[in-house]
């Protein structure tokens, strides 16, 4: 305050609408936890030629686990 040579009033105003702004830019609860699954989801690719390759990728697919790199 005494740098800017502002009142106490014109302190908090400044601060709230700042503050406000910051919170009117960051996600939602909800958002944040589908950002935190999904920086934790594992997901695979099944390379070459395996035994029962289909099956494999039927089921990863069915867990949502296949990632397609092809």
């Amino acid at each position: 305050m005494n740098v800017n040579d502002c009142t106490e009033e014109d302190f908090k105003h400044y601060f709230k609408s700042v503050r406000d702004e910051k919170f009117q830019k960051m996600p939602s609860l909800a958002e944040m936890r589908k950002v935190r699954e999904d920086e934790r989801m594992v997901r695979y690719c099944v390379m070459g030629d395996i035994p029962f390759k289909e099956d494999v990728i039927l089921q990863l697919k069915k867990k949502e686990l296949y990632q397609d790199l092809a």
